[in-house]
């Protein structure tokens, strides 16, 4: 039978207002519940008043365990506030998240998506006390992620930081090599490493396929690979489509030739082949 943290769950209650169940936040380890003798010193640690009186008891007695109680409320306040701030320094996560655990290192599996093999966070890291949230891991494992748990424990996203970010930590502890070449350029870190001298190993195996459009008539721009038709697409749309106010609206030729210009193979198909023919000496009809 799994055993709960205790003092985990009073920081829980002082922040909620009351219990919340955690059926699915288990210890990593398999040790049996706790014999006759180890609770005394279990009841120890969880810090309750071992001299609570009877309700027979003398008012003073209850008014002195009632108010040992509310210090103990007040230490555990101080104690969440204290957790806090250490994740907002970013000296480390110790516990975190709506649930009271901190997140998890995935990598994504090559579903063949243009997100196959990418570097993710999400619910399932351990405390340093070895818990868990064991029933968000397993959804993660099932869907064919890999658990990353080399590069320590992943932070929770606030909303308010730039992305990437929630990577620091993972890329502090040697874990740059996990992350593939489409997400480097995805984020941008080729231009502007989130470390200052950084090195992304499938980057820079694959840097002679990075390509890099940037329309002419706004600020517009993306990096992708060569391969990535889809992205090449949409950029070689963004070019044909007139925005209203006399920029974009290429035709197929000019948009073709700016493709060109810029190193990018235009989109697949009857255009294409009469570029190729073009480029041989032909003309585009």
């Amino acid at each position: 039978m799994a055993t709960r943290d205790p003092h985990r769950e009073m920081i829980r209650e002082v922040q909620s207002g009351g219990s919340t169940p955690v059926d699915d936040l288990v210890p990593v380890s398999d040790d049996a519940q706790l014999s006759e003798d180890a609770q005394p010193a279990t009841k120890e640690m969880t810090g309750v008043p071992s001299n609570i009186p009877e309700p027979s008891a003398a008012p003073s007695a209850v008014a002195a365990a009632l108010g040992q109680m509310q210090k103990q409320v007040q230490d555990l306040q101080a104690e969440v506030s204290r957790l806090r701030s250490i994740d907002d320094k970013g000296e480390g996560i110790v516990d975190a998240g709506p649930g009271g655990w901190p997140w998890q290192y995935y990598k994504r599996g090559e579903d063949g998506s243009p997100m196959a093999g990418w570097v993710t966070s999400a619910p399932g890291g351990a405390t340093p006390k070895g818990l868990r949230n064991v029933g968000a891991l397993a959804r993660f494992v099932s869907k064919g992620y890999k658990v990353l748990t080399a590069y320590g424990v992943a932070g929770v996203p606030t909303g308010s930081s730039r992305p990437g970010s929630r990577f620091i930590t993972l890329l502090q502890n040697g874990g740059a090599g996990e992350f593939p070449v489409s997400q480097v350029i995805a984020y941008r870190w080729h231009m502007e490493p989130p470390i200052p001298g950084i090195i992304f190993p499938d980057y820079e195996a694959n840097r002679h396929r990075v390509k890099h459009f940037a329309c002419e008539d706004c600020d517009f721009e993306q990096w992708f690979l060569d391969d990535d038709r889809e992205t090449a697409n949409a950029c070689f749309r963004h070019l044909r489509r007139a925005s209203g106010d006399g920029r974009h609206g290429y035709s197929r030729k000019d948009a073709a030739q700016a493709f060109r210009d810029q190193e990018i193979k235009p989109p697949t198909g009857r255009l294409a082949d009469e570029i190729e023919k073009e480029k041989e000496g032909g003309q585009i009809g």
